[in-house]
Order: C-alpha cells, then sequence, then structure tokens
C-alpha cells in the first residue's frame, strides 16, 4: 500500500548526504514504496485552521554526489499525507516554535506528527537531561561569561556547547588554559558566518590496483541569515576578508590549543589587507592577551584604528 510521507525540513539540495539521517529515512520510506515529499517550513500556511503546504514530490538516490530530484511541485493541504516527520534542524528559534503551532493544527485532524509539535518545544535536546541528573556530570546553563569561566576553573576540562547547536558544531572541549576560539569570530563582527570547524575523515582512494584509506580535512562553514536560519555553505563562496578570517581563526586555534605561545612568544600578524580597519583593531586587541612579542604589519589607514598606546616603527 503506497503512503505520502511529508518531510519537514531545511532545503534538501543543502544537505550533506554522507550523514544525513533525514535521507536516510527518506530512502527507507521509498524502498517500501511510499510518495516523499519535501516541505520547507517557509512553505507552511494556515488559512482559517486548515493547513497547506507548497510540497516538492521527490526521488532519492544513496548517492553522494546526486541524492534526490524534484519530480513535481504542488499545493495541496497537509491532511492529504498519511504522516508528517517534522526534521528542521535548529536553531530552536522563533520560526521553528511557529512551526510547531501550524504542525498541531495537522496532528489535530487525524495526520501522525513524530516527533509530536508539543513534545519539540517543551523537551529541548540539551535542557531534557536536568530531569535525570544522577545520569550526567556537573552541568551549567548560563549566559554568563564570567559564571561560565568559573565553572570551567572549578571543573577542569569541560565540554561547552549551544543550547540550539546540533551535528557537534559550537562543541568545544576547554580546560581553564583555553580560549574560545569561537570569540574570534565574535570579535571581528562577522554575524553571517556563525560557526567554522575542520573534520578529519577517512577517504579510500586508489593507489595503482588496491585501493588505501587516507585521511583529509573538510572546511564546515555554517551561514546564518537575518532571519536566523542557519545553513552550510562551501568555501567557494567565501569573500576574499572571510577567507582571511577563516584562515586567522584556524591559524590562531592551533597557535592557543596547542600552547605555541610557551616556546614561541612571538606573532607575526601580515597581509590583513582583506579586512576592514576596525576588525583589524578588535584582532589585535584579542591576541595581544596570549602573545608576549606581536608585531602587526599594517598600512597607514590601518594602523590609524588602532589606539595611540601602542607602539608604532614606520622607518626601517
Amino acid at each position: 500500500m503506497s503512503r505520502d510521507i511529508g518531510f519537514v525540513m531545511d532545503p534538501l539540495a543543502g544537505i550533506t548526504p554522507k550523514k544525513d539521517s533525514t535521507l536516510a529515512m527518506m530512502l527507507a520510506a521509498q524502498r517500501r514504496g511510499w510518495r516523499i515529499h519535501e516541505i520547507h517550513p517557509a512553505d507552511l500556511a494556515m488559512r482559517d485552521s486548515t493547513v497547506s503546504a507548497r510540497m516538492r514530490t521527490v526521488t532519492v538516490h544513496d548517492d553522494e554526489t546526486h541524492w534526490h530530484d524534484v519530480m513535481d511541485v504542488v499545493e495541496a493541504p497537509m491532511s492529504s499525507l498519511d504522516a508528517v516527520m517534522m526534521r528542521k534542524d535548529p536553531p530552536f528559534d522563533m520560526d521553528y516554535i511557529y512551526a510547531t503551532y501550524l504542525l498541531e493544527q495537522v496532528e489535530a485532524v487525524g495526520v501522525p506528527v513524530f516527533n509530536r509539535p508539543r513534545a519539540l518545544r517543551d523537551a529541548n535536546e540539551k535542557l531534557f537531561t536536568a530531569w535525570f541528573p544522577q545520569c550526567c556530570p556537573p552541568t551549567l546553563v548560563t549566559a554568563r561569561h564570567e559564571s561560565l569561566r568559573a565553572f570551567i576553573a572549578e571543573q577542569g576540562e569541560t565540554i561547552v556547547k549551544p543550547l540550539d547547536g546540533m551535528g557537534g558544531t559550537g562543541v568545544f572541549r576547554m580546560n581553564p588554559q583555553d580560549p574560545n576560539i569561537n570569540s574570534v569570530l565574535e570579535t571581528l563582527g562577522y554575524s553571517n558566518l556563525e560557526r567554522i570547524w575542520l573534520e578529519r575523515v577517512e577517504r579510500e582512494v586508489r593507489e595503482g590496483r588496491r585501493k588505501v584509506t587516507k585521511r583529509a580535512f573538510e572546511l564546515h562553514i555554517v551561514r546564518q541569515t537575518d532571519s536566523g536560519v542557519t545553513y552550510e555553505d562551501t568555501i567557494d563562496h567565501l569573500s576574499e576578508s572571510e577567507r582571511e578570517v577563516t584562515g586567522l581563526v584556524f591559524a590562531l586555534a592551533g597557535y592557543l590549543a596547542h600552547e605555541v605561545y610557551e616556546t614561541v612568544p612571538f606573532m607575526l600578524l601580515d597581509s590583513l589587507e582583506a579586512i576592514d580597519s576596525d576588525r583589524i583593531a578588535a584582532l589585535v586587541e584579542y591576541v595581544e592577551g596570549f602573545s608576549e612579542h606581536l608585531v602587526v604589519a599594517l598600512l597607514p589607514e590601518d594602523a590609524a584604528a588602532l589606539p595611540d598606546t601602542y607602539a608604532r616603527i614606520s622607518d626601517i
């Protein structure tokens, strides 16, 4: 018996197919002969108490280079579906909450919604663990940086993660001596760059007649729109300034996380022309606390943004 199943999710075209669990569910449904419909949260609508959506009927493939085809696009009532899977990724913002309100109306007319919209609102995957303290390590939830620093100093090695993150993004393993590298992004003020991180992966490659496994690093870039929606981008779309910031973040991460400053207490920042002068000044103020000797090569107009307290050499 064929069924129609709707997946409320971020754009299917933007997923990472090798590790996306929603795609795995779609593949399993398709193997059972079910029709699959991709629905973006922004495509949900409600007239009076009837919820409808713009649905993309898709065929999915277990292929990391070509994992879906859109077969049809229709506007239809959500009551026409046999089931709905709520698979929207964080952030858990007001757009997410409004989507759960609409899905509750869908649930009210008899369409099963997984997970239940009310449960998604009530059982935050990070905070729900507070109901089981006997199973958890010491835990602190706070928005105050000073409280967080005190907790890390008390506990020693600590895992820090955002409440609205997912997939391991924004997670840091810290000890009292470690800086929060993500604060470099905050310092530089690139609000559109939400998170960046490196993932070590293993790939099988052919060398002659045999296959060998080699390690590589993949760069992940997560952007955030003005409405709070996050999506993964590629390095090809980075501007020159963003590429420079990305390089700086990872260079500083290595310098600080591996305590290179204990052996080499010297840092030279050069070729920063792609970053505007205010951000350069913020960067210099941030890194000077980690390097005993900091030298920055700047154009005169960029140097003018730094306080006069810094020593300057214009002629050699």
